[in-house]
Parts: structure tokens; C-alpha cells; sequence
């Protein structure tokens, strides 16, 4: 089972019970996204537990939207789409000022040249929280 469906399985997981439009999400934040995170915020409504030994707060859409279209954090992040949180000091986002965009961590207090790359695919992010390696050197 790979991290993604292991997430979608536990009991923290709170499918979507009304239709999302992510065409719409994408539009708004003048991005298209991946097909692992367009899933993911298509179909979990709210997910906030331990993923490994680090927390996982996904947002639901109508959140990554807000996020993504305030003008502070598009001038604070810019290129990166945030769309979940660490309940702390680190975002999860979707770096994308790299073709193809890359999943990274990104400090709270900091910039997007602080941004932690942690790999291509929900499941590389997903992956590096389960075994504490957010901060290692990045995958290939």
C-alpha cells in the first residue's frame, strides 16, 4: 500500500460528501495541479492527523483556496501552491517554479528560497513524513 492510499484509508480520513469543482480551484489559483493532489482535494474533505511521526493538516479546498489567492502569501510563497501545514512551522506545497512542479516544505518564518524539496509525487512527500526524513537531502 503506498502512502497516499495508506492516508486514504485511516479513520482520519473525511471523504468529500459534496461535489468539488478543482477546475475551479485551479482556475482561481492560475494553476493546474497534479493528478495525485487534484485526488486528494477532490475527495478528502479534512485530514489532520500523525502521518509517521510528523502532523498532517490537509486543507480542504475552499481553504486552499483562500490560501493560495491572498495576496501575503503569494508575495511571501510565490510559485509555491500551499495545501496542507505541519500544525506549526512548516507548509506543504507544490513548488511551481520547477517544470515538472515538485512537492517541497516550506518554512513559516522564511522564503521560498528556503523551500526543502521532498520529491515529485504526493506519495515522495508522503513517504518522507512517514520516516522523519522532511529534512534530508532531497530525492532525486
Amino acid at each position: 500500500m503506498t502512502p497516499l492510499e495508506r492516508l486514504k484509508a485511516s479513520p482520519d480520513f473525511v471523504r468529500q460528501t459534496e461535489p468539488v469543482d478543482i477546475a475551479e480551484a485551479e482556475a482561481l489559483v492560475g494553476h493546474a495541479l497534479p493528478d495525485d493532489l487534484r485526488d486528494l482535494l477532490s475527495t478528502c474533505a479534512e485530514f489532520r492527523a500523525f502521518f509517521g511521526e510528523n502532523y498532517f493538516w490537509l486543507n480542504p479546498v475552499r481553504e486552499f483556496i483562500e490560501i493560495n489567492t491572498n495576496a501575503d502569501i503569494r508575495e511571501c510563497y510565490p510559485g509555491q501552491l500551499i495545501f496542507a501545514s505541519s500544525g506549526g512551522g512548516e507548509y506543504y506545497a507544490l513548488n511551481t517554479t520547477v517544470a515538472p512542479p515538485r512537492y517541497a516544505v516550506v518554512p513559516a518564518i522564511g522564503g521560498p528560497e528556503d523551500a526543502i524539496d521532498q520529491g515529485p509525487s504526493l506519495n515522495h512527500l508522503l513517504e518522507r513524513l512517514e520516516q522523519d526524513r522532511l529534512f534530508d537531502e532531497p530525492p532525486e
